[in-house]
Formats: structure tokens, C-alpha cells, sequence
């Protein structure tokens, strides 16, 4: 996504404010959320979830704005898959791209008659936005849910929408490994000395970026608490720093 695409004076300048918040150092989960108000009462919109493409391929919501969590829950349930999604939107009008009841049903493998869809659906569309790779069309990199109430769902809203989803890229560009599938807190600069790292200190490395706690690692890692606090130990000691805060701020890159 480029700035030329965001035709919204009001949303450009939002995100230029995000974007120098972010330059000085503010978590870029803290940035987003700080906005979630006014991101929402852009488009009308109930919740906005994007969810981006991981390493095992399945969809996982990253970034949940609004308090309406009954969709993502039952999507994460369903284990959308990339390939999955692509074959349902298809049939979508890339012009408007918006997830109606029946596609909800044939994405999630639920029968149209299911109350939990029906409850999460009534009165309520989706706009969806697929951001993708120009060489890669059929595989997108990320998926921007908006949800609309029904008397909010008209043209205007649908592009403001899609305005949105641009902008929310434009934020988590930068911090996005797709090889991993996961969305640092802060830019990575790989200079020599993360390059030092071994391949067990970087997935730690990539884990303290994400902002997770030693005990997080230490059970997502399937390690012991005391061998995830000497491999941070080493990762210190190579990038020459003392603290996470030092660490962060040693990979910080603009």
C-alpha cells in the first residue's frame, strides 16, 4: 500500500500523527488502540479485525478493534485457512468485496440455519478487505474485517472502510515478518550483532519484540524458565545491552 491510495484527507493526516508517534517509540499496539475510537467512528463501524497471513497458513486475528469478538472467535474456532478464504470472496465483487450471510456460512462450514452464525449475523454486514502481494495475487497477505451495523451499511461507509484498511496496513507494514507471521511491537534493524544470534536466541529475540513475557516464551517454547532467562542473557550480551528496554531501542530503525 502507497499514501496516493488513501484518498482521505482527514484519515492521511491521522496516520501521519500514528506514524510519528510511532517514531518516537510508542508500542505500535499502543498507537493503534489510542486510535480505535476514532478509527471506528470513521466508517460507523462495530469492530475492525485484520488478520494476517502466518506461517502455518491459518488466519489469526493480530489487531481487534470494537467489542463485538463473537466473529473472530468463531473464525479462529473454524481454522480459516488462505486458500479457503480466496475460494469463497472469488465470488465476490472485487469492486465491493462484502461478506454476506451465505459466504459467512460456506467460509466457516456452518449450515445457514446455524443459530450461533445467525445471532452473529443479524443485522450486520462485513466488508472485507484483502491486501495483497502484486506477484501473488491468489494468496493475500492480510484480511481487514470491518462490520457494519445494517442501517450503516451503504456506499460511503463500505469506502471509508476500505480507506481504513489501507491506513491500518500503512501501520503494520513495517513491523510484519511474514516468515513468522507475527507483527513486532517495534521495527527490526538486523545488524551485525542479531545476525551473532543463534537460531534458538532469535526466535527469543523475535518473541521480546512481541513483547511476551519470559514465562509466555518459556511455555510457547515448550522450554524452562531458567534456560530462557540464560538464552536472553547471551542475546544482552551479543547486541551489547542490559535490558529489553536497551535491546528494543538497539533494533529500533525508522
Amino acid at each position: 500500500m502507497t499514501y496516493h491510495q488513501i484518498h482521505s484527507d482527514i484519515l492521511l493526516e491521522k496516520l501521519l500523527v500514528m506514524q510519528n508517534d510511532l517514531l518516537h517509540k510508542k508500542l505500535l499496539r499502543e498507537v493503534i488502540h489510542n486510535e480505535s475510537e476514532f478509527l471506528l467512528d470513521f466508517a460507523n463501524a462495530e469492530f475492525i479485525g485484520i488478520s494476517l497471513r502466518g506461517r502455518d497458513s491459518f488466519y489469526k486475528f493480530t489487531c481487534k478493534l470494537g467489542d463485538d469478538y463473537s466473529l473472530v472467535r468463531l473464525i479462529e474456532k473454524a481454522k480459516l485457512k488462505t486458500h479457503e478464504l480466496m475460494q469463497v470472496v472469488s465470488s465476490i465483487s472485487p469492486s465491493v468485496k462484502v461478506l454476506e450471510y451465505k459466504h459467512l456460512c460456506e467460509l466457516l462450514k456452518l449450515n445457514e440455519n446455524c443459530k450461533t452464525i445467525h445471532d452473529i449475523m443479524d443485522g450486520k454486514k462485513i466488508v472485507l478487505s484483502l491486501l495483497e502481494y502484486e506477484s501473488d495475487a491468489n494468496a493475500p497477505l492480510a484480511s481487514v474485517f470491518i462490520i457494519l451495523k445494517a442501517e450503516h451499511y451503504h456506499d460511503e461507509n463500505i469506502a471509508k472502510s476500505h480507506e481504513i484498511a489501507k491506513v491500518m496496513w500503512e501501520l503494520i507494514a513495517p513491523f510484519y515478518d511474514e516468515t513468522d507471521g507475527v507483527i513486532y511491537q517495534h521495527c527490526i534493524h538486523e545488524d551485525l550483532k542479531f545476525e551473532q544470534l543463534s537460531s534458538r536466541e532469535k526466535e527469543i529475540a523475535k518473541a521480546l519484540l512481541e513483547g511476551l513475557s519470559q514465562i509466555d516464551i518459556a511455555k510457547n517454547m515448550k522450554l524452562s524458565i531458567n534456560t530462557v532467562k540464560t538464552h536472553i542473557k547471551n542475546i544482552y550480551l551479543k547486541c551489547g545491552v542490559k535490558s529489553r528496554v536497551d535491546f528494543i531501542t538497539h533494533l529500533f530503525k525508522r
